[in-house]
């Protein structure tokens, strides 16, 4: 448990720089703050023993001037959990339920028909309890249609029809990722005397900017491969509507992102796709439309501004939030829907944002840093429904 004033730096950390303003992002900062509070000393314990046995080597420093209030190399990581974290594209794009330990229970929610039902327009029959509102069992009948006189006797001389709340779960165990760095004392030395930086730190913000990276990219792919996938072809005339020239073609490719985004409200009867994420070319040619919103140069810490995938803009009059994947090597773009943390097709557990380890190599007196992130990923059991992946083939290069 965090002291009275562990909190009140917390909610500081929070406020600085204007402040967080998404309030779901606001809060899962504040957990991971709190984690990292509350984890980020315990490595240093460690150091020598679990973290860099083997290939790591090394012994720990003396960490005794190291304490449980979030000083020391805590002081330095929260910072960096304060700035970064807010920053992962995850909120964004799929359900974020923090862990407080290494398992957690991730839950999906569904209405089901009490009663059993009839579709009125595919004739499709549905057992009691079967029937999921909303997606495949209603359509129009199951409420039923009253005159008055009717309505007032309903539930006296008949059961009017009524729908259970029901909660699919899954465990979900934590999985980690570990990244070091080491250096030489002189060069230590020589970057404080020149530049008055401390390497440690700097080292610190670089190790925890890679994690992040590669947290988005693992996202991001685990999407791709459960995604419903098509294609489309600049060079093929059915895609293109015979365009004349580019920028008809460019238009044709932005009615194959609605209509995709609008599969994706079939599939799910939970709403549109909100966000596509797409290589550097492909954004390019959404750029280039007359109705893309570009995103204003000066990002808060709630735009999922990160090097990796940066926010972009919006298209759609700024219903859809558009990412650039820098380390996608096809051109491609892939759209997905999330609301809230109960109605997306993946989810994002994180426990320890992170967790960092401080030792001296024996041999030659190197110092090193290892840092430790540890979170968990969750699949909706119809991962599929929620995103579509569209390959543009031939694109002008």
């Amino acid at each position: 448990m965090l002291t009275e004033n562990q909190k009140v730096k917390v909610e500081e950390l929070i406020n600085a720089n204007k402040g967080i303003k998404d309030p779901n992002i606001r809060k899962l900062t504040r957990i991971m703050i709190e984690n990292q509070i509350e984890h980020g000393n315990e490595g240093l314990n460690e150091a020598g023993t679990s973290f860099f046995n083997g290939s790591f080597g090394g012994t720990p420093e003396d960490t005794s001037t190291f304490s449980s209030d979030g000083i020391g190399w805590n002081g330095l990581a929260v910072p960096i959990v304060r700035s970064v974290w807010p920053s992962l594209l995850a909120p964004y794009v799929v359900a974020t339920v923090p862990m407080r330990s290494s398992t957690a229970k991730v839950m999906y929610m569904k209405t089901v028909a009490d009663q059993a039902y009839t579709d009125s327009v595919t004739g499709t029959a549905y057992a009691a309890g079967t029937g999921q509102l909303g997606y495949n069992a209603v359509q129009k009948d199951f409420t039923g249609s009253y005159s008055t006189t009717a309505s007032e006797r309903v539930g006296i001389d008949t059961t009017f029809p009524s729908a259970s709340l029901m909660l699919d779960g899954q465990t979900c165990t934590a999985q980690y990722r570990k990244i070091r760095s080491s250096w030489s004392l002189e060069v230590q030395n020589e970057l404080m005397a020149s530049h008055s930086m401390d390497i440690r730190s700097e080292m610190l913000s670089e190790l925890s900017k890679e994690l992040v990276a590669e947290l988005d990219l693992q996202i991001i792919d685990t999407i791709k491969s459960a995604a419903t996938s098509g294609a489309w072809n600049f060079d093929n005339t059915s895609d293109t509507g015979s365009a004349r020239w580019s920028m008809e073609a460019y238009a044709a490719l932005y009615h194959k992102l609605i209509r995709e985004c609008n599969q994706v409200a079939i599939s799910t009867r939970m709403g549109r796709a909100s966000w596509v994420i797409a290589s550097p070319t492909v954004c390019a040619i959404f750029e280039s439309l007359s109705n893309f919103i570009q995103a204003p140069l000066d990002h808060d810490l709630d735009t999922g501004n990160m090097p990796a995938t940066p926010l972009i803009g919006a298209l759609a009059g700024g219903k859809i939030k558009v990412y650039m994947n820098t380390f996608q090597n096809d051109d491609s773009f892939t759209v997905g829907f999330k609301s809230g943390n109960l109605k997306s097709g993946l989810t994002w557990c994180p426990w320890i944002p992170l967790q960092v380890y401080n030792a001296v190599s024996e041999s030659n007196f190197a110092p090193s840093v290892g840092l430790m992130s540890a979170y968990g990923l969750v699949q909706h059991p119809h991962i599929d429904r929620f995103y579509r992946t569209t390959k543009c083939l031939n694109l002008p290069q």
